[in-house]
């Protein structure tokens, strides 16, 4: 029950919905909770939303993911006896499940945990950063943004070794609140791989790196989580094990 629970709020995140603080009034509240039947937006805990059991709350995700738009085409979802497929032809990459159910199915088809080449997301910046978010298609390599020339803008290791103050940081100037690509780059994303490449060490970080949906609608300091790693690379979507 803890794994499926935890899964929800996940896709409770993906479907817009913002958690709330820590303290013990808020734990485990969300606001932004689009609610089967009742329009506008609710505040309910989470105990409160049946994505893995209520085909009327699965549904709300799916017009989110029919929604989202990859450069300019569209996510599909089709559902048919009890396999459930999930696609964009335009990223050329599919989720695809069957199990005994066909809820069972699609609730497992839209729990993918990872950002693959191709998709669609969103890297938030923390406050002390400038805040906001870069939405991009996720470019492999820990590349991110698009100069005027059409090459990758940032690189997430660097970023990560500037955000976390880690020693030896090279750079002309003041210091950089997002810092570009540069002749110092390579020097400094390997920085940010000696301070961050084992989930042990992102988990110490006072700013690790946060990847998230494209309909994520929350801020940096909004989501407890962070982006651990993907023993995938990236390379293809990974499905949750539930």
């Amino acid at each position: 029950m803890k794994e499926t629970k935890d899964t929800d709020a996940l896709i409770a995140i993906f479907n817009g919905c913002r958690k709330g603080n820590d303290t013990d009034a808020m734990k485990n509240i969300y606001t932004n909770v689009i609610v089967p039947g009742l329009t506008g937006k609710h505040t309910l805990p989470l105990e409160m939303m049946y994505y893995s059991s209520s085909w009327d709350w699965l549904m709300t995700v799916v017009e989110t993911i029919e929604n989202l738009n990859p450069s300019g085409d569209r996510w599909v979802v089709e559902i048919e006896g009890i396999s459930c497929h999930i696609y964009s032809s335009d990223v050329s990459i599919d989720f695809e499940r069957c199990t005994s159910t066909k809820l069972n199915s699609t609730y497992k088809t839209i729990a993918i945990e990872n950002v693959a080449c191709g998709v669609s997301f969103k890297f938030l910046i923390p406050k002390e950063f400038g805040g906001g978010f870069i939405k991009d298609k996720y470019q492999n390599y820990g590349r991110l943004g698009e100069k005027e020339d059409g090459q990758p803008k940032y690189d997430m290791y660097e970023i990560l070794a500037f955000w976390n103050k880690a020693e030896g940081l090279k750079y002309d100037g003041e210091f950089p609140l997002m810092k570009e690509i540069d002749k110092y780059t390579d020097h400094n994303r390997g920085l940010g791989i000696d301070i961050g490449c084992y989930d042990s060490q992102v988990l110490k970080l006072k700013y690790p790196l946060k990847l998230v949906s494209a309909s994520f609608n929350g801020t940096y300091e909004d989501l407890e989580d962070c982006s651990l790693g993907d023993p995938d690379q990236g390379c293809g979507k990974r499905k949750r094990k539930l």
